[in-house]
């Protein structure tokens, strides 16, 4: 009895597992997918940037960024040295500029402007810098002529060597005086330099160096003429007349 009533109970059991739905593929849960980390691109990125950073700094690549890295040095020296040594050229030159001799040529005095004397004309040389100059040449000479043109002014020679003192101190001034032929032995008179048809050209040149070892040259021309030359002898006159000259086309000035 107890043996079929087993029986029975097994049996049911399997009908009830018969009956109900039996599990398959389609019930089971899908299989998760594997899902890519927010961060990933962003640490592909940095690995990237991690990379080239132990390239850039390797030990062969070290090597290489070193020696550009000194190369940039020396030329970044060569450059400033160069700089030192224009800003100390451009000073000493300041210096030497300013400390110079620098010589000049003024007008003098014109002599025996008439037809019966040699004319006389002395022309007045200074130093108006602040050391003295040395080895110096002067060189002068006069003519009577119609009136030149600046380029016949330009090439009128530096005139005949004279005779002076060689060394210049500073507020120093000395005479250079020229003598020429009367002047009907030029071809000229009192009436036509008066009248400007001719003129009286005193002209030079002046040679020295100053203590900086600088070598320079100095030009000067002179020009009278005019109504202002009549303190002449036989007018009564001392023979001479002041000389407000007017300038060639030469530089009179210091240089």
């Amino acid at each position: 009895m107890m043996k079929e009533q087993n029986k029975q109970q097994k049996s049911e059991g399997k009908s009830d597992q018969s009956d109900g739905e039996s599990p398959t593929s389609l019930d089971k849960a899908p299989a998760q997918l594997p899902q890519e980390h927010p961060h990933a691109g962003q640490k592909t990125i940095q690995q990237k940037w991690l990379k080239w950073i132990r390239k850039v700094f390797s030990v062969e690549a070290s090597s290489g960024w070193i020696a550009l890295f000194t190369l940039a040095l020396v030329v970044t020296s060569v450059m400033q040295w160069c700089a030192m040594g224009n800003q100390l050229r451009e000073s000493k030159l300041s210096s030497e500029l300013s400390e110079r001799a620098y010589l000049y040529a003024r007008p003098g005095f014109l002599y025996c402007v008439s037809d019966n004397c040699p004319l006389e004309n002395y022309t007045n040389i200074g130093n108006s810098g602040k050391t003295y100059a040395k080895d110096v040449e002067q060189f002068a000479g006069m003519i009577v002529r119609p009136p030149l043109t600046p380029n016949e002014i330009a090439n009128l020679g530096p005139g005949n060597r004279q005779e002076g003192i060689t060394i210049m101190s500073p507020g120093i001034e000395h005479a250079i005086m020229q003598r020429g032929g009367k002047l009907t032995a030029e071809g000229a008179d009192q009436s036509a330099v008066m009248a400007g048809t001719k003129r009286i050209y005193v002209f030079g040149e002046i040679r020295y160096t100053d203590v900086f070892g600088h070598p320079h040259r100095l030009e000067f021309c002179n020009i009278y003429w005019g109504t202002d030359l009549t303190n002449f002898p036989e007018n009564g006159g001392p023979g001479y007349v002041p000389t407000y000259a007017k300038p060639c086309e030469k530089h009179n000035s210091a240089s």
